[in-house]
Parts: C-alpha cells; structure tokens; sequence
C-alpha cells in the first residue's frame, strides 16, 4: 500500500463520499465520526485479525461523575489470541472539520485522558492502547502508556501535526504514514490478537 497513487480513500466504496461530507463547509462532528468509522471498518476488514469496530463506548464503568457522561467516540476492539479478552487497540476521538484551532488541543487532552482512565479501571491491562485525535479528515495517532514515565504519550509518525487521510499524487506520504501507522499497532499490539477466523 505505497506509492504514487496510493490513498487510503480507496479502501471502501463509500470513504470518497464520507470524506467529502466530512470536510464540507457545513460538516458537523457526527460526519467526521461517520469517515474514521468507515476507515477504520475497512482497515479492520484488511487486517486478518480477529477486531471490531464500535462507537460511542463509555472509557470506564465507574458511576461516578467524572466518568459517567464520557464516551469515547470510536474504538477499535481486538479479541486476544488465546483467551479472547476483548481490549481498545485503539481509542479515537473525533472533532468536525470545522474545529477552531483551540480544539485540536482539546481532542488530544480527551483522547489522552481516555486512554489513561481506560488502562487505570483494567489495572494497566494489557499495558498501552493506541490514540487517534481526529479533527475533521485529520488526524494525529499516539501510543499511550502509563507504565512508562519516559514515554506516557509517543506519537506514531515524526512530524507532530495533523495528517489528512487522503494522499494524492501531490504528496503521497501522508496517507502511507498513517496506513502504516495503522498496520504498527497491529504488529506492535500489546497483547497478541486473535486471527479473524475467530470472529
């Protein structure tokens, strides 16, 4: 999945049209929602491996407040090797397109605080989950841990900003970088996952 025209818009029939909706003038959070859904739907089909994407989903159980009303607007979720544990690979928070430049902070402080709350209810298991901070049609991804005091929040490409999901011929770099990524949290998973048979 390199070279020239290579985009990652190409990996469902439907992305091309979600993207476009997602970055439309007056695209609100839930179409950018609905394009990382659909990505990440796609990539998981690619993937071999036993994941599901889900939406909407609560970082803990805990009833008190702080945790109640927060829900973690797309996980990826993949099913151990062995025990078929279900854990968050990865973890997403979106913001519509039109996001004032505040936000863009503000997504990376959620996601942040997503990934932390979820590996401090499981004990620190399975020991790290991935973080997508989605503002539109871009993104930024991380690997969270709180085990590791030097290294809490790495993020998955060198340059620290924002990439667009669609690579063109222009700059073909931009979506290689996040399809690989994407395809590293497969093989640097924290724990094994299962192959897709098991679903």
């Amino acid at each position: 999945m390199s070279g020239r025209s290579f985009t990652l818009l190409q990996l469902a029939e439907d992305l091309p049209v979600l993207y476009a909706a997602a970055r439309a003038p007056a695209a609100q959070e839930s179409d950018s929602r609905s394009f990382w859904t659909a990505l990440l739907t796609a990539w998981a089909q690619l993937s071999g491996k036993a994941i599901r994407i889900d939406t909407e989903q609560p970082p803990q159980q805990d009833p008190e407040p702080e945790y109640r009303l927060i829900r973690i607007d797309i996980t990826a979720d993949a099913f151990h090797e062995s025990t078929k544990w279900r854990f968050h690979l990865i973890i997403c928070q979106a913001k519509g397109h039109n996001a004032r430049s505040s936000r863009y902070n503000d997504v990376e402080s959620q996601v942040h605080r997503d990934c932390e709350a979820w590996l401090k209810e499981r004990g620190n298991m399975p020991g790290s989950v991935y973080a997508m901070c989605t503002v539109g049609t871009a993104c930024r991804m991380f690997r969270a841990s709180i085990e590791r005091d030097d290294e809490p929040w790495v993020p998955m490409w060198h340059a620290q900003g924002f990439l667009d999901a669609d690579a063109n011929a222009a700059d073909p770099d931009r979506g290689a970088t996040l399809w690989g990524a994407l395809q590293e949290t497969l093989a640097r998973s924290p724990l094994p996952i299962a192959d897709k048979s098991y679903m």
